[in-house]
């Protein structure tokens, strides 16, 4: 495993990371929510065959929040609301 110092000053840890991982293509992402807060997000990739999940986590809808900002901050995109 490797470390990388994170590179915001309001973060004071350190990344250590897996080496080993698998690095995957992925198509789609769907995410379910529960009343508790609790989501699972599933990303799943498009093939001849089908559609096949490929990864299927769980984590809180306040840590997916922050995920879905750093993706709009990293992409500089920020989508209007659809009313």
């Amino acid at each position: 495993m490797s470390t990388k110092e994170s590179s915001t000053a309001e973060e004071e840890t350190n990344l250590f990371a897996n080496d080993t991982l698998p690095t995957i293509w992925v198509d789609g992402v769907r995410v379910a929510s529960r009343a508790d807060g609790i989501c699972a997000i599933s990303f799943d990739s498009q093939l001849p065959h089908g559609v096949f999940e490929q990864v299927r986590l769980m984590t809180t809808e306040k840590m997916i929040k922050g995920i879905v900002d750093q993706l709009c901050s990293s992409l500089d995109y920020y989508p209007d609301k659809d009313e």
